[in-house]
């Protein structure tokens, strides 16, 4: 025969497993991409709109138990105890009594006390607790920084001018909290790309173009970053599959046409024999 106190162990462990395998699944806040655990944290991240959002969630599940209740006494009012009233002859003050027969005092009644009736002490009383399980979720926004584009010599340009273009993409971090964890996300630039008018023109960070065509012109440049991120101080970075791309613009003017201006060539000299300097007597023979 199996004591009652083992069945009671035996029901409350198979409840507290029934109660973990329905424990919730952890709501991610519309993070699409499960980064795996962080201690008894389960956190992902998604990539939109220029940002990326690291979601954190957590279960907390409570076991059933048993708890063993004892049962209070019952309380015996104790029996009243009577006490006889004992009357003694008391001899007149004064006077020389007469002489009586000696009255002896009678003898106390005994006192008579009822016995407890007795009674097998009650038995505590085995209560079972449910478990329970409480979930909660949180979510964070990260935006990486913007890059700027710059020309030189000026964004007013000639035809045929030289123009050399530049970038500032580096990596650089954000830091912030998801559901009280200390999180970091890492932006890293893998691409940088120039597309003037539509067209890519150059990849890195900075560029050299000429420009044979007058009017205005739009130039951009588009940075990649990749993503990163980590929680509660981890080393070990984890990637997010999508990546950010950042973007700048500038406004060129081709407006000036370069200096080609074509000078008649001189007419081709001849040696001629004159009387004397043209310059001071031109009149002068041969001089004209």
């Amino acid at each position: 025969m199996i004591p009652r106190h083992r069945i009671h162990s035996l029901l409350a462990m198979a409840l507290m497993l029934c109660l973990v395998a329905a424990a919730p699944q952890p709501t991610w806040a519309s993070c699409k991409n499960s980064g795996g655990s962080a201690g008894s944290h389960r956190v992902g991240s998604q990539v939109s709109s220029g940002s990326v959002t690291i979601c954190a969630s957590a279960v907390s599940v409570t076991p059933a138990r048993t708890a063993t209740v004892p049962a209070k006494p019952k309380v015996i009012a104790k029996p009243k105890t009577i006490t006889p009233i004992v009357s003694r002859l008391v001899p007149p003050i004064h006077r020389k009594p007469a002489a009586q027969p000696i009255k002896l005092a009678p003898k106390p009644a005994k006192k008579i006390i009822a016995k407890p009736t007795t009674k097998a002490a009650p038995k505590p009383t085995i209560k079972t607790i449910p478990g329970s399980t409480s979930a909660s979720a949180s979510s964070a926004m990260f935006t990486p920084a913007g890059v700027t584009a710059s020309v030189f010599p000026s964004s007013e340009l000639s035809l045929g001018q030289v123009a050399s273009f530049s970038s500032n993409p580096m990596i650089h971090f954000r830091a912030g909290s998801v559901l009280n964890l200390p999180t970091e996300v890492r932006f890293t630039p893998v691409s940088t790309t120039w597309i003037l008018d539509g067209e890519i023109i150059a990849v890195g960070n900075s560029a050299n173009y000429s420009f044979s065509e007058l009017g205005s012109h739009q130039v951009s440049v588009e940075v990649v970053y990749s993503v990163a991120y980590r929680v509660r101080g981890s080393g070990i970075w984890i990637s997010e599959p999508d990546s950010i791309t950042v973007l700048d613009d500038l406004s060129l003017q081709v407006s000036t046409e370069p200096d080609t201006w074509d000078y008649p060539e001189p007419p081709p000299g001849r040696a001629l024999l004159v009387g004397s300097d043209c310059l001071s007597q031109p009149g002068s023979f041969g001089c004209r």
